[in-house]
């Protein structure tokens, strides 16, 4: 006879993630955010160091280092952002589906009838919008 461990349910992992991570990963994006933040600062700070202390010669290949600093930098404030954007929707996703695990409530009285049937048609399993929106992220 075979010994085999179950194994767990194929969506478990996702399950676990969703109660375990989305706290430190906040967290980690604000301080990403801020700390990026700080980046054109130092960049101008860099500016007035090298025009102070360099030669005008060198002040023409310093302009063109600079600026795709302040660009890259640019682009990892815009980058961080939208990563907190979008952890932020998906944190409210994972709420949702905790809040509702059953899909919509048709039964209430807060709405009408042809309103709550039409979000339970439009969004019947927030469980597997999040899979789905989690597979193709990937």
């Amino acid at each position: 006879m075979e010994n085999r461990s179950q194994s767990p349910a194929p969506n478990a992992w996702l399950e676990k993630l969703e109660l375990d991570s989305w706290q430190a990963e906040l967290i980690i994006s604000g301080i990403a955010i801020y700390g990026s933040l700080q980046l054109p600062g130092l960049i101008e700070t860099l500016v007035n160091h090298v025009i102070v202390n360099l030669p005008g010669d060198y002040h023409f290949l310093f302009y063109f280092v600079f600026w795709y600093l302040l660009l890259a930098a640019t682009t990892f404030i815009t980058s961080f952002i939208g990563h907190f954007l979008l952890r932020s929707l998906w944190v409210g996703l994972v709420g949702l589906a905790s809040v509702f695990p059953n899909g919509v409530n048709t039964h209430s009285d807060l709405f009408s009838k042809h309103y709550l049937e039409q979000a339970a048609r439009d969004f019947s399993d927030v469980r597997s919008f999040n899979q789905n929106s989690t597979s193709c992220a990937a």
